[in-house]
Order: C-alpha cells, then sequence, then structure tokens
C-alpha cells in the first residue's frame, strides 16, 4: 500500500499537484457522488426504510470498492458523514464538494510532504496522529453536523411557508 500511494504521491511541480488533483481529488469525488449518494443511497434507504442502515450500507460499499485495508475505517465514517451530508442537504453537488475536499486536502498534504522532500515510507504510517486529534475531530465534526441539520430544516421550513403563502 505504501508503495502505491509513494508512487501516486510523487508530485514535485505544481502542474503535477493540479494533475493530482483533478484525477485524484476531483473526478473521483464527481462520479462516486453520483454513483454511491445519488443511486445507491436512497435505493438503501427505500430497501431498509431506515435512513441510518441505508447510509451505512451505502458507506460499507463506497470503503469497500476503494480496496483498502488499512483505510477501510476511516472511509466508512467519511461515506458516512457525506451521506448524511446529501441526507439533509438533498443536493449532489454539496455531498461532492465535501468529498472534493476531503480529497484535496490528502492530496495537498502528499504534495507537500513530496516538494520537502520527506515523502517516505515512515511519513506515511499514521503512527504519528494520535487518538486525541482524532476524538477532538470527532467531537467537532458532531456539533457541525448538529448546525448543519438545524440549518437544513430551518431551510425546509422556509422553502415551505413560502410555497403554501403563494
Amino acid at each position: 500500500y505504501n508503495k502505491e500511494m509513494l508512487a501516486i504521491a510523487n508530485m514535485k511541480t505544481m502542474q503535477d499537484y493540479l494533475a493530482s488533483l483533478f484525477i485524484i481529488a476531483f473526478l473521483p469525488a464527481i462520479f462516486e457522488e453520483m454513483l454511491f449518494r445519488g443511486t445507491l443511497q436512497p435505493i438503501m434507504i427505500n430497501l431498509t426504510k431506515n435512513a441510518f442502515i441505508g447510509i451505512l450500507i451505502t458507506s460499507i460499499l463506497f470503503s469497500a470498492i476503494h480496496a483498502s485495508y488499512y483505510g477501510f475505517l476511516p472511509r466508512l465514517a467519511l461515506g458516512i458523514v457525506i451521506g448524511y451530508v446529501f441526507y439533509y442537504s438533498k443536493n449532489l453537488w454539496l455531498s461532492s464538494l465535501t468529498h472534493f475536499l476531503y480529497n484535496a486536502f490528502g492530496v495537498t498534504q502528499l504534495y507537500e510532504l513530496s516538494r520537502q522532500g520527506l515523502l517516505t515510507p515512515q511519513a506515511m504510517n499514521d503512527d504519528g496522529v494520535s487518538v486525541y486529534y482524532g476524538l477532538l475531530a470527532a467531537v467537532a465534526l458532531f456539533g457541525i453536523f448538529v448546525f448543519f441539520k438545524r440549518e437544513c430544516e430551518v431551510e425546509i421550513s422556509m422553502y415551505n411557508f413560502r410555497k403554501n403563502k403563494f
């Protein structure tokens, strides 16, 4: 896995970086969101009659299709987050943007490591990431999601009010 990532992540110039952003971040975000959130997630939610279960099944398939043992759980979590972004917003562009930003963040990190000559197999290990940072990120993400859900509900209420008034 590290050898494959090192080969993909070896970006020396800004052109390499921009090409990688397009190929590794943008295109997968658009096409994967059309497939998983735009197509499979509504089917799974209708089959299970439960939003959480439908989003979870879609997220498991999303993570499994990437065929990466090491990235399965983080990608599963990403799939759940993006699944709820789509579920509450009903906006495929917003889930695609969320997916793109996640991918772009990773590509940018790899580009910076590559540019500084620090892209080594040791740098690819997750051993330096603290569990505390993960817990802090989870708490922050939960707070952002509560706010996002509330804003989506307010927007839907305002839409219904305007629709009924006219």
